[in-house]
């Protein structure tokens, strides 16, 4: 992973300064060329798309994760309640 990252940062450092000698025109037309794809009917449906089923991930993940975080808070407590030397003080805790 540390190598992946020294690999990461030493490419955007490369890419800065490309970029930063390139000047602003080749940003511009990048810039003006995304603009005009990212209109098109189709790329825009495409996105949508794309958008409403990572939501629908994204829910269903959510709910997987809670359900678990649940299950594990209640083997947790039982492990902690079943412990023998476990005293419940009537403080609440």
């Amino acid at each position: 992973m540390k190598r992946f990252l020294t690999v990461l940062g030493v490419g955007v450092g490369i890419g800065f300064v490309l970029g930063s000698k390139a000047g602003r025109e080749p940003y511009e037309r990048l810039e003006a060329k995304l603009t005009s794809v990212s209109n098109r009917d189709d790329v825009s449906a495409a996105i949508q798309r794309t958008s409403a089923a990572a939501s629908d991930v994204k829910d269903k993940v959510v709910g997987a994760a809670a359900e678990k975080v649940e299950e594990a808070s209640a083997t947790v407590d039982d492990a902690v309640r079943n412990r023998p030397d476990y005293q419940r003080t009537g403080s609440g805790r």
